[in-house]
């Protein structure tokens, strides 16, 4: 918007200025303005992409310009309070700090995690029913598959289990899950728990960004394993250390060369609690989750 408002701003000014001049035989100063555009497209061709904005940085350089232009046509009309008080405007524009530092944006994602519970009254019923299960694009997280039917299910058939949500598959299976868990130790506890409270075959399952996959049935059949790789030139300090120590539970942090290695993992999502912990550590390193199977 600050784009499409200046350009036609700047293209109508610069427009009746120089018909103006041109009109009162001022071509010199015409060519003096067009060597002056020429110098700022330069600038901003040698800014482009390494600042904040682009569009802040083309604002500024050629509000300088413009406003120049406008001291310069006020003088020549004789309008000295306004050309005083123009050059006031442009010595302010010298002062603005426009080249400021890239963006540098961090994806940052919320999964909300939720333990299995048996409140005394079930939080569903016709006015509030069982929700869709909610599918997380980025990010780990386990659930407990109550089971598979042909058709929907009453509430009375969880045994009085809470959070629920269900899908529907490909099959056109009315699918129910229970919970939702950051890691799959928690959900193996879970699935414990439901098993003593009469649930014949609860099955855990996982989304993975998106990609879900049933942990009961398929077992550690791909032998997957994880491992946090950190690039340092250096040493890693000791608030990075400290952070390893209390997410990684016991894994060995080892160097190759230029870079750290923690784990192996064979839980992905215990290995980005471990990334995510030395990111706040210390957010200048570069930190990836690094998969292997077997």
């Amino acid at each position: 918007s600050l784009s499409g408002a200046w350009n036609y701003i700047f293209d109508n000014k610069s427009y009746a200025y120089d018909y103006m001049l041109d009109k009162l035989g001022h071509t010199e100063l015409l060519a003096v303005q067009e060597d002056a555009l020429a110098e700022t497209a330069r600038t901003f061709a040698e800014l482009q992409g390494t600042t904040a904005s682009d569009e802040v940085v083309d604002y500024v350089l050629r509000k300088q310009v413009l406003v120049d232009y406008e001291v310069t046509v006020a003088h020549v009309l004789g309008l000295a309070r306004a050309a005083d008080s123009l050059r006031n405007v442009s010595m302010q524009l010298c002062t603005v700090d426009y080249r400021l530092p890239r963006c540098e944006v961090e994806e940052r994602y919320f999964l909300v995690y939720d333990d299995i519970a048996f409140p005394s009254v079930s939080p569903y019923d016709t006015r509030h029913p069982i929700p869709e299960c909610r599918i997380y694009s980025r990010g780990t997280i386990y659930r407990i598959l109550l089971g598979r039917f042909s058709t929907k299910r009453p509430v009375s058939t969880f045994r009085g289990a809470a959070p629920l949500s269900y899908l529907i598959d490909d099959d056109g299976k009315w699918c129910y899950y229970a919970g939702g868990f950051a890691t799959r130790r928690e959900a193996e506890e879970a699935q414990a728990r439901l098993k003593k409270r009469g649930f014949a075959r609860p099955e855990i399952v996982v989304w993975h960004d998106g990609e879900y996959r049933n942990v009961s049935l398929d077992g550690d059949a791909a032998a997957e394993t994880y491992r946090v790789e950190i690039a340092a030139p250096g040493p890693l300090s000791d608030e990075v250390k400290q952070a390893i120590a209390r997410t990684a539970r016991g894994a060995g942090l080892s160097r190759a060369g230029q870079k750290f290695i923690v784990g192996m993992f064979d839980d992905r999502a215990v290995a980005e609690q471990v990334a995510q912990a030395v990111r706040r550590a210390d957010p200048d390193l570069e930190i990836k989750i690094a998969e292997t199977a077997e």
